[in-house]
Formats: C-alpha cells, structure tokens, sequence
C-alpha cells in the first residue's frame, strides 16, 4: 500500500501585545523524511523557513544519519517503513535514499576492500612459518530465518578473528537457501586463489560447522585442506544429552537419572572446551582427557591438569 504524502498543514499564530509588533505569523508545516520543516510569514510579507535538521551538503543531516542506520542495521525497506509509520516520525522517500546510496556505497566498498586487505595481512603475520597456509573459520548467517532471501557466508582469520571475507548469495544466484553456504564457501576460496599472486595465500585448514556439502567440496575438488568442525557445534548438543542422566520422572530416580548430575552439565561442557584446546591435536590425549571427568568426580585427581583448581587449591572439595 502506497503511503500519501502528509499534507502541508497552514494557520496562523496569534502572538499576544508587545511580540513581534503585534503581528499575526501566517504559517505552513511540511516534512522532508525525517525533518520537519515550517515557512513562517507575517502581513509585512517576511519569510522565514525553519527545519529541525541542519544541512550536509544538499541533504538534511537528519535525513543522511537515518539512511545510514537503515543501510548497516540490515533491516529489509518495508520493515524500515513499517518503523517509520509505527512511531510516525516521516520516511525518507526511495528516490532520497537511492540518491543517498548512490553516494555511500563506493566509500563503503573501497573500506570493506582495505579492511580486508588489512585483516588477512595481521592474520598472515601471525604464522612463523606460511608455506602451509593459514587457517580459517566459516559459517552461514541467514537472513531472518533459514529459509531466508539472502545468506552472508562469513570468512574468519582462526587465531585474529578477524574478517578476512564475506560473500552474500541471494535466491537470484540459487533459489535453495541451504545451498548458499556451499557456493559462498566456493567465492571464498576462488577469492584466496586469486590473491596467490600477491600473497601467496594458501588454505591449511578449514573449520566449519559440520556442513557435509563443504566437506565434500573439499573433498572432491582434491584441495590441500583439512576440514575440520568448530568446538561450539562439536559440543552444541551435550548439554542437552547430559541432561536426560539429569533429570527425569521420579519413578526412574537412580535407574536413568540421578539429582547429583544436575549441576554438572554446565562444569562438563567447560571441560570439553579446555579439553580440545589443550589437546594439541592428539586424539589419544583428548579421550583420556574426557574420560578422565568420571574419575575427577570420584575425587580421583590423578590424571587431572596440574593447572587444575583440584591440584592447586588445597581446600578443594568436589561437589556432591
């Protein structure tokens, strides 16, 4: 539905003795976007037209910081309208705001472009030794829910967290949302293979959420990466596995589930963190790592980390 102008409103201010030389002002209101603007004008025939917003440039410096907050919020134009209108406070209208972005977007993308640019450099640096290559962490965001227009496949340097690449796909390059991660993740790496020139860049490993179409494109392109998962979705599901031995029907106390378990859901899911951090990639050490979390509640400390509070703190007691 179309939304009708609001219409100028005029009249006139009746001032009492002694202001303005007890003249009436004739006046008229209007709103441009965001800005309210109002045309005063006396029997003399003196104008004067006052805004609520100063200018920058040719536009209101009102009207160019709200396009701004539209533009980096993410929001979709008719959820910005429907704002508007909500808390009535005027709309800058679709000419203004392509106007406004005609402007804006070659400043942001020339930044995005150096910012880039400048994370892969400190990600670089972080390495003693490049041949191998660097390491990266990528993931999906869709937008709004999964089934979502478009999806930002987001490319993080692992040991600088910083952004090193961010590829947007929309149903005009795939209508299947669920495929999107897969062709972000092949701009990804075409956009690193063409930096080789320069940077030499090279993929040592690739952490991901467990997305199968990733591992096979890994796979079957014969790329030199290792496909690994990230610790949160490697562990996302423990809390609510360790939970069923937490609780339960009462009939079943002490059979599938015991009340001393409640509070250990939280302390287990640490352990696994630290656990796969400190594992220095050995799968051997890592199992009797979390094996060894039976015995830490048994108060049996002696495969426990000598960095361990059980270790270092004298008055420690375990809970029960």
């Amino acid at each position: 539905m179309r939304k009708e102008k609001p219409k100028p409103i005029e009249g006139k201010i009746n001032f009492s003795s002694g202001s303005i030389d007890e003249k009436n002002l004739i006046y008229s209101t209007d709103i441009k976007g965001h800005v309210g603007v109002c045309k005063l004008k006396c029997e003399e025939k003196h104008e004067l037209l006052w805004s609520s917003s100063p200018y920058m440039g040719d536009k209101y410096l009102c009207n160019l910081r709200m396009s701004h907050g539209f533009y980096v919020s993410g929001i979709l134009p008719n959820q910005y309208s429907r704002f508007c209108q909500a808390f009535n406070i005027g709309t800058i209208g679709e000419t203004t705001l392509n106007s406004i972005f005609q402007k804006y977007a070659p400043v942001v993308s020339q930044l995005v472009k150096e910012s880039y640019e400048t994370a892969l450099l400190e990600e670089i640096a972080s390495y003693e030794e490049l041949q191998e290559g660097i390491d990266i962490v990528t993931d999906a965001s869709h937008g709004t829910r999964k089934n979502s227009m478009y999806t930002d496949v987001v490319c993080l340097g692992a040991r600088t967290h910083k952004v090193l690449r961010v590829e947007t796909i929309s149903k005009v390059d795939c209508t299947s949302a669920q495929k999107h991660e897969l062709i972000g993740t092949e701009r990804i790496y075409e956009y690193f293979k063409n930096l080789r020139d320069e940077y030499e860049v090279k993929i040592r490993v690739h952490c991901h959420d467990r997305n199968t179409s990733v591992n096979k494109f890994i796979r079957i392109n014969g790329i030199d990466t290792e496909s690994t998962n990230d610790t949160w979705h490697a562990t996302k599901n423990i809390a609510k596995e360790i939970k069923t031995i937490c609780s339960g029907p009462r009939y079943k106390e002490g059979q599938t589930w015991h009340p001393e378990l409640s509070d250990k859901a939280a302390s287990i899911k640490t352990h696994l963190y630290w656990a796969m951090k400190n594992c220095n990639k050995d799968p051997v050490k890592l199992k009797l790592s979390l094996l060894n979390i039976v015995e830490h509640y048994k108060n049996n400390h002696e495969h426990c980390s000598e960095l361990s509070r059980c270790k270092t703190d004298s008055n420690y007691e375990p809970t029960i």
